[in-house]
């Protein structure tokens, strides 16, 4: 539990974060700045550092008012950009908002060395958005519509399938991806097939998706919807 006191700090240049317009991440962001611990605490025995919490997907989920899905998909962007570290054991969560310090060091110690470090911070992320602005397709690594399907195989499919793309030098647009998702539905209802025909592409060395061929087709674990 956090307490109501005090204050965090944002940075202006929090402006130029890669999941500044993503709004739930960002939204999600901002709570675990407002939940981290500010000083060493316990809790049932474990050690609690500053900058971390112990929280559930449940409660995230609570507080930020998004479905469990969201939260899970904000998480693990937020991972991905290394903003966050995360242990999970069958008791607890336990969340490191890493640079915690460097964002909320206390005003009367000497700041040379945080902005030393903030500056180096900022001039790597500065050059990952140099490398995004020559490649809009990085600027998001998980496509808007991903978060949106049905299946959590299927989001790791579709994923692996951008992926793939990427390192064919052929990155694909969210609008592309949004396509992708479409054709997919309009090929078959039936999740697992789609899957299946993303793996075979990707084991093809395809670009694109074409239909299963019959000596490959899945037995599916799901009923065929037609929409």
């Amino acid at each position: 539990m956090t307490s109501d006191n005090g204050y965090i700090k944002i940075y202006r240049k929090m402006l130029n974060w890669e999941w500044i317009s993503c709004e739930k991440t960002a939204q999600l962001f901002l709570i675990l700045l407002l939940l981290a611990n500010h000083k060493e605490n316990r809790w049932h025995g474990i050690e609690i550092k500053p900058g971390q919490l112990v929280t559930s997907i449940d409660s995230l989920r609570k507080i930020t008012g998004q479905t469990a899905r969201s939260v899970r998909t904000g998480l693990e962007r937020l991972k991905t950009t290394s903003e966050v570290t995360i242990k999970t054991t069958n008791r607890y969560t336990l969340i490191t908002v890493e640079n915690w310090a460097l964002y909320q060091s206390d005003e009367d110690k000497t700041t040379s060395e945080t902005t030393s470090n903030l500056t180096n911070k900022r001039q790597t992320n500065d050059k990952q958005t140099t490398t995004n602005k020559n490649d809009k397709n990085d600027k998001n690594i998980y496509p808007p519509i991903i978060p949106l399907l049905n299946s959590p195989e299927l989001e790791k499919a579709v994923m692996s399938f951008v992926d793939f793309r990427k390192s064919m030098k052929a990155p694909m647009t969210d609008r592309a991806v949004e396509l992708l998702v479409d054709k997919l539905k309009r090929m078959t209802g039936d999740i697992d097939i789609q899957i299946a025909i993303l793996n075979q592409s990707i084991l093809a060395g395809w670009k694109g998706i074409f239909p299963l061929k019959e000596s490959i087709k899945p037995e599916s674990k799901y009923k065929v919807i037609r929409e």
